[in-house]
């Protein structure tokens, strides 16, 4: 059993849970340790039998909830040593740098740098049974290193944070809107959708793609789903027959899938 579920994604938070059957661990706590106990409670699940929280990286919408979970659960953190820095944490038995993959029960935790501007932003490939998820968000574009490491995927969380005209448009400053479209900044949707293409052409093993850490203010969820699937079409893809596409959710939990 490898099962996924976001629990939160979005500007103002992300939360990752994912599930073997040996082990269970999260990609970044960007809400309220409150709101996480309540999200896992909703899946049936528990902060208890969490073994392993993993950081991407220090914005608050990737770590609100950490230092709370840390004082009530038994986890051990993983963290880049650049983060645990900026953070203020020294390594212990329980907080950890990172330092090449991760072994959590079966689950190996690849790690790998984005392009984002803050220190050593992490995405994440997940490798169970053969089977592989790849959770990559807050990256200005995407690096040829990083396409290469996700070719495997057979599931991946990717962002598709803004339409690049509404930022342009849009009321942001335009010291703002230069960081968020920049090469340090968030992935649009477009160019979502054209590394999805480039990997399912490449393999045809990519089978679905959760649309992530959406702008509360540069994005909606129909205006990502549709612009990705035109990319997607132009290239000769089928969205719902060749593989799927959804989208995750800005303050609930999304249905628990099944990595197949």
């Amino acid at each position: 059993m490898f099962e996924y579920c976001s629990l939160v994604s979005g500007s103002s938070g992300n939360c990752h849970f994912v599930k073997t059957t040996e082990s269970r661990i999260l990609i970044d706590v960007g809400l309220s340790a409150r709101g996480i106990e309540r999200s896992l409670d909703l899946l049936g699940e528990s902060m208890e039998n969490v073994v392993a929280v993993f950081i991407s990286h220090v914005h608050s919408d990737h770590t609100r909830g950490l230092r709370v979970l840390m004082k009530r659960y038994g986890f051990i953190l993983y963290a880049h040593a650049s983060v645990l820095e900026a953070m203020e944490l020294e390594e212990s038995h329980r907080i950890k740098a990172i330092q090449g993959d991760v072994m959590i029960g079966e689950m190996r935790i690849k790690s790998f740098p984005l392009p984002h501007d803050a220190e050593t932003t992490l995405g994440f490939r997940i490798d169970y049974d053969e089977k592989h998820l790849g959770i990559v968000t807050d990256l200005g574009y995407v690096p040829e290193e990083v396409e290469e490491i996700l070719l495997p995927c057979d599931f991946l969380v990717l962002e598709s944070n803004h339409d690049e005209n509404l930022v342009r448009m849009g009321p942001y400053p335009y010291p703002l809107k230069q960081r968020i479209l920049g090469e340090e900044g968030h992935l649009s949707n477009e160019a979502a959708g054209e590394l999805i293409a480039r990997l399912y052409k490449a393999r045809k093993k990519l089978r679905f793609v959760m649309l992530a850490h959406l702008s509360e203010k540069n994005n909606y969820p129909e205006l990502a789903r549709m612009s990705v699937e035109h990319v997607l079409e132009k290239e000769g893809i089928r969205p719902g027959k060749d593989l799927l596409l959804d989208v995750a959710h800005r303050d609930h939990c999304t249905a628990i899938y099944r990595i197949l």
